[in-house]
């Protein structure tokens, strides 16, 4: 491979052009690594790789993808059932798990949380929004979900891992003590980067 005087002159220009800029030193021995990082936590807005890593090790879902190659296995359900023709799947909740904040998961918090997923219509909510509208899931009893969906859909039960669960009282505990919400993310100050 060669390279002509010109392409190299361009190549040069350019790294001198975006080389790195000094930067101010930190504390010595730490390290803060921030590759890939969510825009923010929120499972409902965010579906990219890095939010999908960190949602797996912090939500939980109904059913889940599990072993190599991937099988699923329920998760927060411990069973579903569906109508003949597709349209009404049922999902009948493990009894006992708690949140962080130790309240009981039940079935209300679960029609919460898809209708906040619905509702929010972003990246996440993409493969549902077709076929399920937020006021078709609901709960038939404590810890049943029901979801009536629009018309069979033939993938369904294989994307519902992409539901993630959020605790309720914890979210709205949120929208409480932001200020200045808009599109539910608390609103930041940009700070310029420091001139060298």
């Amino acid at each position: 491979m060669s390279i002509s005087r010109r392409e190299f002159g361009v190549l040069g220009a350019a790294a001198l052009a975006f080389r790195a800029r000094h930067a101010n030193a930190g504390e010595r021995d730490v390290l803060v690594f921030g590759q890939d990082l969510p825009a923010n936590l929120d499972p409902h807005q965010i579906l990219d790789l890095g939010m999908t890593g960190y949602a797996l090790n912090t939500y939980d879902n109904l059913y889940r993808y599990e072993d190599n190659p991937p099988k699923m296995q329920p998760w927060l359900a411990i069973s579903h059932t569906s109508s003949p023709d597709g349209l009404v799947w049922d999902f009948k909740l493990r009894q006992g798990v708690k949140f962080h904040d130790g309240s009981e998961l039940a079935a209300d918090d679960v029609v919460y949380s898809v209708q906040r997923l619905l509702g929010i219509g972003r990246a996440p909510a993409a493969p549902f929004l077709p076929i399920l509208k937020p006021e078709s899931v609901n709960a038939p009893d404590r810890y049943t979900v029901r979801f009536t969906l629009d018309r069979p859909y033939g993938p369904f039960f294989g994307m519902i891992p992409m539901m993630f669960i959020v605790n309720p009282r914890a979210v709205n505990r949120m929208k409480k003590r932001a200020t200045g919400v808009r599109g539910g993310s608390r609103q930041t100050k940009r700070v310029p980067a420091p001139t060298a």
